[in-house]
């Protein structure tokens, strides 16, 4: 690549001439330049693409040429217990060590590979354990800084050290909101599960589904249920939604939701964990919460409709804020904030993109039945942005601990290999020219059943471009 040169701004004076580029994010050219690091990756098409095939490439000489390799022909079975896999979540991913045999099998040392759905990067990750270059495209612009993370150069101790930083910076502002008392002393919040109210069809009086439906002696939900009213036989799905009148201070107007209420605090004290029905100071500090502002910028976007977005928009999720808890969205947009002011911020905003649609948004599942008679954490149904009967509200800077240990493996050392990163669409491959690559690996995506756009609303309504 070439040396000397201002890549950031290079970028911004090529931006309006990418434009015209099939794919080219939705969003404020502010935004798309301050994720990017050129020239190895641009949240936007990358104009350094001819640069870096002029340097990793080797161009097709047919007179030279003796390339002859037999079919790939064998099974390929690979777990989901690699690290690089299990670092950070994405729709459809396949292991590294799995594309690695293929790449090896097709390619030597130094090639240049191309994958133009490449997800979470997955690919160049292989590539660079291979000893060879790649170039990857993905039209999402979550999947590709998530790619960038993989596969950027970030030593693993800058990664822990300002991540663990951000969140104990947090903490010490906003501890407070996951804090609970135990015989009249301070303990710490694990969790807090919600039941949704509903309304019984024979006495129209509302009634908590998780103190009707759970049966303590058979440690289940119950399908079939006694009305407290009536004595009547109840079904979940013959009983309406109990909807709650609510102000909405960002959008100034007052909305309609489906009514939810804390039923369980699991929490920590002295080293031993507990469980115990919200009393007066536990409901008197979520309706406080409520009431306040939030000091910090977060995502208030509307939620489009379509094919999976009907799941929250049904019970009154219209926007992007109302998929969290207020406690959770503070933390959120605290550190979030922080994250903002570091020069590594890309690989910071990890500790984000790995929770934010996982077990901190409202689809966070809590699961009874006979294998966990006391419940246990399940977190959201995968493909989808459903809200269950029974959410979890997790412990913001707990979990985030917990993810860093996961999240530490993205920035493990890969190899000599370098990656080029570009974030445009298929559709329009320009400005790669031909004969320039030695192997495409293409896992497309599975289009007709994940719904790519709608799942990624979220992430990218954090990113502010789409």
């Amino acid at each position: 690549m070439k040396k000397n040169i201002d890549y950031k701004k290079d970028l911004a004076e090529k931006l309006e001439e990418l434009k015209k580029i099939e794919g080219f994010p939705i969003g404020n050219d502010e935004d798309i330049l301050s994720l990017s690091e050129p020239p190895y990756y641009t949240a936007c098409p990358n104009p350094y693409i001819k640069d870096f095939i002029e340097e990793y490439g080797t161009p097709y000489d047919e007179e030279t040429d003796d390339y002859q390799r037999e079919p790939f022909n064998e099974d390929v079975i690979e777990g989901k217990n690699d690290e690089f896999y299990l670092a950070h979540t994405y729709h459809t991913k396949v292991p590294p060590s799995a594309i690695r045999k293929y790449i090896e099998h097709f390619t030597e040392k130094n090639d240049l590979i191309g994958d133009f759905f490449c997800g979470s990067g997955m690919t160049g990750v292989a590539a660079q354990l291979s000893e060879r270059n790649a170039i990857i495209f993905d039209l999402s612009t979550i999947a590709t800084l998530i790619s960038y993370n993989f596969n950027s150069k970030t030593k693993i101790n800058d990664f822990l050290s300002k991540s663990i930083s951000i969140i104990e910076t947090a903490e010490k502002e906003l501890s407070e909101l996951f804090k609970t008392t135990h015989n009249g002393k301070e303990a710490t919040i694990n969790y807090v599960v919600w039941s949704e109210v509903l309304i019984s069809p024979f006495s129209n009086q509302e009634f908590i589904y998780y103190d009707v439906a759970y049966d303590k002696n058979k440690g289940e939900l119950l399908k079939e249920f006694t009305c407290p009213y009536t004595g009547a036989i109840l079904t979940k799905d013959k009983c309406k939604k109990s909807l709650i009148n609510i102000f909405d201070e960002i959008l100034n107007k007052n909305i309609h939701q489906q009514k939810i209420v804390p039923v369980i605090i699991n929490y920590s004290y002295n080293g031993k964990k507990y469980n115990k029905r919200p009393d007066n100071n536990d409901l008197l500090k979520i309706q406080k919460v409520e009431n306040y502002r939030i000091p910090y910028w977060y995502p208030t976007n509307i939620i489009p409709k379509g094919d999976k977005t009907g799941e929250p928009i049904r019970v009154g999720y219209t926007h992007i804020h109302h998929l969290y808890f207020k406690r959770i969205l503070w933390i959120l947009s605290k550190i979030y904030s922080e994250i903002k002011e570091l020069t590594i911020h890309n690989q910071l905003f990890s500790l984000l993109s790995s929770s934010i649609n996982r077990n901190l948004f409202k689809g966070n599942r809590f699961v009874i039945n006979k294998y966990n008679p006391n419940g246990r954490i399940n977190g959201p149904l995968s493909g989808t942005l459903y809200i269950p009967p029974l959410i979890v509200e997790q412990n913001t800077f707990e979990f985030l601990r917990y993810k860093i240990k996961t999240l530490k493996n993205m920035f493990k050392p890969k190899g000599n290999g370098s990656v080029l990163i570009s974030t445009q669409s298929i559709v329009n491959v320009q400005n790669i020219k031909e004969n320039t690559l030695d192997y495409i690996f293409t896992d497309p995506p599975f289009g007709s059943n994940i719904m790519y756009s709608e799942l990624n609303f979220i992430w990218e309504s954090w990113l502010k471009f789409y």
